[in-house]
């Protein structure tokens, strides 16, 4: 039975192979794993480049149908997509800024730290010194 995603039709073969390329190449994002899938099932456009959006697109919607399981996504845009917290706008702002996304991430989590403790009320001595070191 084929299944259509972006105006291709897939088999389940095709499926099989897609899956056995994600498991073989763990290290690839979804960039270079649409590339390579458009590689393998030889899915170009006319002008005979490969349709990579078109597959990326393809493969996020077999993703969400279950039916492959993508690497988490490597850029900042798409993570913040992801991210579902009240942290948002602060991830967008520092974003702004240029930072490292560990360092994003990283003030994120001291910046929940604070507000933790300013709503539990909690006295920790010197908590205020080691977070300003942090910082």
């Amino acid at each position: 039975m084929m299944t259509r995603y972006c105006g291709r039709d897939f088999t389940p073969k095709e499926f099989e192979q897609i899956r056995s390329l994600i498991k073989q190449n763990p290290e690839f994002n979804r960039k270079r794993l649409s590339k390579e899938v458009c590689r393998t099932l030889q899915w170009l456009k006319p002008d005979g480049k490969l349709k990579d959006m078109s597959c990326r697109v393809a493969m996020l919607r077999m993703h969400k149908d279950g039916l492959i399981a993508l690497p988490p996504p490597t850029h900042a845009k798409t993570l913040l997509h992801h991210l579902r917290s009240k942290h948002a706008h602060a991830f967008l702002f520092l974003l702004g800024k240029r930072k490292r996304i560990d360092t994003l991430f990283h003030e994120i989590w001291l910046d929940s730290c604070h507000s933790l403790i300013r709503h539990y009320n909690v006295k920790l001595s010197g908590w205020a010194t080691i977070t300003e070191k942090l910082c």
